[in-house]
């Protein structure tokens, strides 16, 4: 069944846009929100704390952010929010948080002493700790120069590292600062989350987190941190070997408490993907949606990438009736081209060079474990390194999905419906049918030519070409009638089946001895 609504859960700021409203949340992110609150709200209100929000690019981090803030606001906790994206260095990320907490305070009003409110401008800070550290520079390059170490020179050195270490500590909050903090607080917690960690960047991020672990232990603080932890854990083991392949034990100190993005349920995954679809297409098969939710990503990202891959046929696929559209061949090619083109090509040249049974595993186990390790293996080079052993087989099955299916269509018909993106067809079967339809109604020879300069237009083709086009429907059309007169059971069945044929035969005679003369002939 063909569903035609138009979803309004896709928002108008774009297709990554995080859900910034509970209504617009799809995916049950709600959930993992409530979660997280359920351990900030029980910790101790003496103890600092820090969480981890873990899960790959587009996962949907940020949407749980954004209603774990309107969680937290309700409760009446202090929340700001900041993107470490910018962050190039080791203090950036802190100066980003003292920014915020001021602006944050100043909104709540909340106003500390004029001294301590002065002193976590950090903004200010960092230039001078630069001048500072580039005037070291430049001293130490000048001492090297001179015949012997100019006293001058090293007082000059060792006075410029302690000014830029008084600068940056006086940035920082002291036990008076926080104390009047928390008393002005009067018990109202205060949650922070940072985001986009990983996409900081990756030098700053072992000195980021350890300032977190020391700097910002501060009680009634509740620190969130949402990153890609495989990222995160190839930055520290590239600062330094000593945090291991996977720095679990690093993290393990900064982090109290862990929390792994779960995947969708499918009932939500479902949601999201007909939402996402529907907000880019006129039309989809919810049907055959139904019997791939499974293959398609997790990540919300992702999820609307595919739909808008499939949203750009929209022109094309409007011009075929509902029963022409080969909607799975449509879903598990835009699933695999997001994935990687290549796996389309490998899966084209596969079918029409080696013309295996694909769908014949179930004869025997040591056949099954054949076919696999081939598709593996020959998927191996398209395969981005970052994947999950459940995305990996997730794309293994779109592709077997792939081969079976179109192993029992024509290498014609698979690279109509690969192409149909990037090469639209002069002629659909519902446009050939309506034109054989109006001609044999009103004979309009000057019609047909229209309409046969018009299809050139759309496929970017020769006019013999599309008219070659519209003769292989017209011919086919005709060997589908005759087919059926063949399977009428009643005599008044026959004849309705030779009148049609009869007229596919009189449009077809017209088409070849009229029609296609007058393309020829120009």
């Amino acid at each position: 069944m063909i569903t035609r609504a138009i979803s309004n859960e896709i928002q108008a700021e774009g297709h990554d846009a995080p859900i910034l409203r509970p209504e617009e949340d799809l995916l049950n992110g709600i959930g993992v929100a409530r979660a997280i609150n359920q351990f900030i709200q029980t910790s101790p209100k003496g103890w600092s704390t820090r969480i981890g929000l873990y899960g790959p690019w587009g996962s949907g981090k940020t949407s749980i952010l954004n209603l774990l803030k309107t969680i937290e606001e309700k409760q009446h906790s202090v929340v700001l929010s900041f993107s470490a994206w910018s962050a190039v260095e080791e203090s950036d990320v802190i100066s980003l948080f003292y920014e915020k907490l001021r602006e944050c305070l100043i909104k709540e009003d909340i106003h500390l002493s004029l001294k301590h409110t002065y002193k976590h401008l950090a903004r200010k800070v960092n230039p001078i700790r630069k001048l500072f550290n580039l005037l070291k520079s430049g001293l130490a390059a000048l001492a090297e120069l001179l015949p012997v170490p100019s006293l001058v020179a090293k007082l000059a050195i060792e006075s410029t590292a302690d000014i830029a270490s008084f600068a940056v500590s006086w940035s920082k909050f002291d036990h008076k600062d926080l104390d009047d903090l928390v008393t002005q607080l009067a018990g109202r917690r205060v949650v922070v989350f940072i985001d986009d960690l990983d996409r900081a960047d990756p030098k700053v991020v072992p000195k980021t987190l350890l300032a977190l672990r020391e700097l910002l232990d501060w009680p009634g603080f509740t620190f969130v941190l949402a990153f890609d932890k495989k990222i995160i854990a190839r930055a520290l083991s590239d600062y330094s070997p000593s945090f291991g392949d996977d720095a679990q034990g690093f993290l393990e100190k900064i982090i109290d408490i862990p929390f792994d993005l779960p995947p969708p349920k499918k009932q939500h995954k479902n949601l999201l993907i007909s939402a996402a679809l529907h907000a880019c297409c006129k039309c989809i098969s919810q049907a055959t949606l139904e019997t791939l939710t499974d293959v398609f990503p997790n990540q919300p990202r992702r999820i609307k990438l595919i739909a808008r891959s499939i949203g750009a046929l929209g022109p094309s696929l409007d011009r075929h009736s509902e029963e022409e559209i080969d909607w799975r061949s449509v879903y598990l090619h835009a699933i695999a081209w997001e994935e990687n083109p290549k796996i389309i090509d490998w899966i084209i040249s596969a079918l029409s060079k080696e013309r295996e049974d694909w769908s014949s595993w179930a004869i025997n186990e040591d056949e099954r474990n054949v076919h696999k390790e081939k598709i593996r293996k020959s998927l191996e080079p398209f395969l981005s390194n970052s994947l999950d052993s459940a995305d990996i087989q997730r794309i293994f099955n779109v592709t077997h999905l792939l081969l079976t299916h179109w192993q029992n269509i024509s290498d014609e018909t698979i690279q109509y419906w690969a192409q149909l993106g990037s090469s639209p067809p002069s002629f659909t079967a519902r446009e050939a049918r309506d034109i054989q339809s109006r001609y044999l109604s009103d004979k309009n020879n000057e019609q047909v030519v229209v309409r046969i300069h018009q299809a050139a237009l759309i496929a970017d083709c020769s006019t013999e070409e599309a008219a070659l086009d519209l003769a292989k429907f017209a011919i086919m059309e005709y060997e589908t009638s005759l087919d059926s007169m063949a399977d009428a059971r009643t005599s008044i069945e026959w004849e309705n089946r030779l009148k049609k044929a009869t007229g596919n035969l009189t449009f077809l005679e017209y088409f070849l001895n009229e029609c296609d003369d007058q393309f020829v002939r120009n």
